[in-house]
């Protein structure tokens, strides 16, 4: 197959773990025999086009603005724009996929023009992000989510807890979805035959106790503070013999209060 892939973000440009996610994912996909063209947007010095691992990366020039929504719409045009040249020079294609809602008026956009199948990943919504839509910001992504949803003919979710939560959203069919944990190439990671795992374990925990291992951004999505209100009965319910180690980024003041708080 050939696949248009429309993404904000894509190495070296990282904001959160979509970048990392479709660095994984397509490479794998052309190994497959998939051709793959990525859309995404310039970033630094990085070339505006280069092939990375057999994926065809496409960067976009996008409108700089102050207003975050309105450099969004800047990437939905220019990514309308040059991801039209893309087809009509490389085409036909196949599939179109988007990953949320960032890109999503392009990815609708040419899935009307060019009557190509349009499949979605949505990696996290507005409404689980803060547990329900409060203000007109989130109402405005809340909407921009929906539509994605709405005019996507596939989506991919992570887990079976996100396909419920987009069922809860946006009302969407529970058998439009379909559930794709994500993994990781191994051979990409470096493993050292000579490290010793439980001298590295005992800086932590004793041999009896069970280790409690968080990874991740210290945000309030990724449910930190919701682990630390679960730690006082997990420890209680084991004897205390468990340990709650978090390790990441952030700001990570208020979770050191509440955990200083919970004892």
């Amino acid at each position: 197959m050939k696949i248009l892939v429309l993404t904000w973000e894509f190495p070296p440009r990282l904001v959160g773990g979509i970048a990392r996610h479709v660095a994984e994912l397509y490479p794998e996909l052309v190994k497959l025999g998939h051709e793959v063209h990525l859309l995404t947007a310039e970033f630094g010095e990085a070339p505006m086009y280069e092939v990375v691992e057999g994926v065809r990366v496409h960067r976009v020039p996008v409108g700089w603005s102050h207003d975050f929504f309105h450099w969004v719409a800047n990437l939905n045009e220019s990514m309308g724009r040059h991801g039209g040249k893309v087809m009509l020079e490389d085409g036909p294609f196949d599939i179109i996929h988007a990953h949320d809602w960032l890109v999503g008026d392009a990815a609708i956009a040419l899935k009307h023009n060019f009557k190509v199948p349009l499949v979605a990943t949505i990696h996290a919504t507005e409404y689980g992000r803060h547990n329900g839509i409060h203000k007109d910001e989130q109402r405005y992504v809340h909407g921009k989510e929906s539509r994605l949803a709405y005019e996507a003919w596939r989506i991919i979710v992570c887990s079976d807890y996100m396909r419920r939560e987009l069922e809860r959203a946006f009302n969407t069919p529970w058998d439009k979805m379909d559930v794709i944990y994500n993994g990781i190439r191994p051979e990409k990671k470096p493993r050292w035959h000579d490290f010793d795992a439980w001298n590295f374990r005992r800086r932590y925990a004793n041999d009896r106790e069970k280790i409690v291992y968080y990874v991740g951004r210290m945000t309030y999505e990724k449910g930190v503070s919701v682990l630390l209100n679960a730690a006082p009965k997990v420890i209680w319910k084991m004897g205390g013999f468990v340990k709650f180690v978090l390790i990441g980024g952030g700001n990570t003041d208020h979770l050191k209060r509440q955990a200083w708080d919970l004892g």
